[in-house]
């Protein structure tokens, strides 16, 4: 199992959906919208609330990962300005945004007003966390870079303090239309990639309830955000119900991921493809260490490593305050990492 066996299904987590769906009609969600858009165009929002969360009442191989997670759902970015509610008012913890904004070479990696808010709200919400579909413009040649670089699409996707999520084929390459980094100021996008090619989930038509296939950036987001759930339920498991913060989660997320391509974080996978086997380890084994380091100053950790073990991954990650528009460079608290190897 993804989760090592320990029977994870999200029950108890809300995630919160922005796209246009109205997915109460569809039998692998009843009783589990809490609140919802009235909103419904097509099957594209059905579709990714299966992956994240449907039940697979019909057929048990199309359950989404958190299927017992409750469900609050909004019209696209209404999920963004109505968080602050729905996370008092229902306790939502984690949005899925499987959509974008302007799909153009001179909006790509774009750090905008829509960043800058998204942002912001990692400080005044910082149990939430937003995680948002890539796009799928990897096609695209944005010059000076080579073709398929530098396609994230910016505003929402380019903010720091949100998970960007890239699309692979069922063999773990990356698919040909997921949008690559680097965003405009050079860091890194995706943060990390999952399923995107081929991926069935549920379908509402003119014969009910039933399932289907589609592919991109849109499918791979909600694997993650479904598994970012079962970690949180692992969470409060071990931690009295009580909620990791949004950054917790991330982190959690990045540094457990199978590194893909080029050795450490790249431009087309981030930190790697989605392992929950690795997170939830993580997790269970409270391998994370919080502080805080004042400016210009060194903090030191020291870190035990058992004998033959293959491989230590350090990650350092922190929520960065929202950055002027007017910045070249998004950064603002500039931290580095250092890991020295004392018996050497």
């Amino acid at each position: 199992a993804a989760d090592g066996g320990k029977g994870l299904n999200g029950a108890g987590v809300m995630l919160g959906l922005g796209d246009a769906a109205d997915p109460q009609f569809h039998v692998d969600f009843t009783g589990r919208i809490n609140a919802r858009s009235y909103a419904h165009t097509d099957n594209h929002g059905v579709h990714t609330t299966g992956t994240m969360a449907g039940a697979g009442i019909m057929q048990e191989e199309y359950r989404g990962v958190a299927a017992k997670a409750s469900i609050v759902t909004q019209f696209f970015s209404q999920i963004l300005s109505n968080a602050a509610s729905y996370n008092q008012d229902y306790g939502m913890l984690l949005t899925n945004n499987s959509y974008g904004n302007i799909v153009a070479c001179n909006y790509m990696g774009t750090y905008d007003i829509y960043a800058q808010l998204i942002d912001q709200q990692a400080f005044d919400l910082p149990e939430l966390m937003h995680l948002f579909a890539a796009g799928n413009s990897g096609s695209l040649t944005c010059s000076p870079f080579a073709q398929r670089y530098h396609t994230v699409l910016g505003g929402w996707q380019s903010a720091k303090n949100v998970m960007s999520v890239g699309a692979t084929s069922d063999t773990g390459l990356i698919a040909s239309f997921s949008s690559r980094g680097p965003v405009r100021d050079g860091r890194v996008k995706p943060e990390v990639v999952a399923i995107g090619h081929e991926v069935y989930s549920t379908v509402y038509n003119i014969l009910g309830s039933t399932y289907g296939k589609n592919q991109g950036t849109s499918m791979a987001t909600p694997l993650v955000t479904g598994s970012a759930a079962l970690l949180i339920e692992r969470y409060r498991q071990l931690h009295g119900g009580a909620n990791p913060t949004g950054a917790y989660v991330k982190a959690a997320l990045c540094n457990g991921a199978t590194d893909k391509g080029t050795t450490g974080p790249d431009f087309n996978y981030g930190y790697g493809a989605v392992n929950m086997l690795r997170s939830i380890d993580m997790v269970d084994a409270d391998r994370v260490i919080s502080g805080t380091v004042a400016h210009a100053a060194t903090t030191t950790h020291a870190i035990t490593v058992p004998a033959n073990t293959a491989q230590l991954k350090v990650l350092l990650y922190w929520h960065d305050p929202a950055a002027s528009l007017l910045a070249t460079q998004t950064l603002v608290n500039d931290l580095d990492l250092e890991v020295v190897d004392l018996s050497t």
